[in-house]
């Protein structure tokens, strides 16, 4: 009768529990992160669908990543409690999904905004689920874990349905920003705004009277881009005549500022302001350049905007 383990065998045993863990946090997180993917899909119609082989491509290779990972991680887990195994597991997941995911974005820059899904929630649902399979293939307390696994998972889903759109806002820098337009139709001593229908801020005023502006500005209208509520931007822009060629402004970050046209181009106010990378563009109309359209560079790349008609000049 065999009474103890060889060393040879302890070898092969624990290499044999590494390749479960290696094959079950695999496939549990490719499975799960190609299901939520599905999902998104079929919920906006199927808008985007050509973007599934790419998307199952990058999933293969996260799912790789994470089965390597827990392969060498999940073990040494094991040897602490069960509470430890599955939040360490499941926090391993966790940084695997967005790990990869900023690797991703890094990697081809704006050209990630193209996705027609939110591949971070897909790869951080489908992480957080390789990883607590992984925890669930100890041998150790039998009784409990798949109960506790259970729990633990569903807890980290909605955990992750909760927070996923602060941090993807925080990643994608969005926000909520409202660009209003101002026409100066006439000069004067002081400072006068005409807004019947309150499109400007108090905040936005106060900057003009910083800037010692004078004159009467007439809004003509506002617009309000991206998809987040908060953190709140806000950007006034007045012209004194029509745009002659394109022009870029700098979008604020979360705050707010005032574009004033001068002989030499817009002044932002105040000069030091918190900017984004991503722009809003004024130009002259083809048909018509008295008219100034508009376009508002949208969060998370890909050449996505939002714009129209900003000024109509007489």
């Amino acid at each position: 009768m065999q009474t103890g383990w060889t060393v040879s065998e302890m070898a092969a045993t624990a290499q044999t529990r590494r390749g479960v863990v290696f094959a079950g946090a695999s496939i549990a997180c490719f499975l799960v992160s190609s299901a939520f993917a599905l999902f998104l899909f079929a919920r906006q119609g199927w808008f985007g669908a050509g973007d599934l082989r790419a998307f199952f491509f990058y999933s293969f290779v996260l799912a790789l990543l994470l089965g390597v990972l827990s392969a060498g991680l999940t073990p040494v887990l094991w040897k602490r409690s069960l509470g430890v195994a599955y939040v360490g597991s499941g926090l391993l997941g966790i940084g695997a999904g967005f790990g990869f995911t900023v690797g991703i974005l890094l990697l081809f820059g704006q050209a990630f905004g193209a996705w027609s899904i939110p591949v971070l929630q897909c790869w951080l649902a489908g992480g957080v689920a390789g990883g607590i399979v992984a925890a669930l293939s100890s041998e150790r307390h039998q009784g409990q874990r798949a109960l506790m696994g259970i729990g633990s998972l569903l807890v980290a889903l909605a955990l992750l349905w909760l927070g996923y759109s602060p941090l993807l806002s925080a990643v994608r820098h969005d926000q909520h920003l409202t660009v209003t337009f101002g026409r100066l139709v006439s000069t004067s001593s002081t400072m006068v705004v005409e807004d019947p229908r309150g499109l400007t801020s108090n905040d936005e005023k106060e900057l003009l009277r910083q800037a010692d502006f004078s004159g009467k500005v007439v809004i003509e209208g506002a617009s309000a881009s991206n998809t987040t509520q908060s953190p709140l931007a806000r950007v006034l822009v007045v012209a004194d005549g029509p745009i002659q060629s394109r022009v870029r402004l700098r979008q604020p970050d979360g705050t707010t500022v005032a574009y004033i046209q001068t002989a030499e181009g817009f002044r932002m106010i105040p000069a030091n302001a918190r900017t984004l990378d991503r722009g809003i563009e004024l130009w002259p109309s083809e048909g018509n350049p008295k008219i100034t359209m508009f376009s508002v560079e949208m969060a998370g790349g890909g050449g996505r905007s939002s714009g129209g008609t900003a000024f109509v000049w007489d």
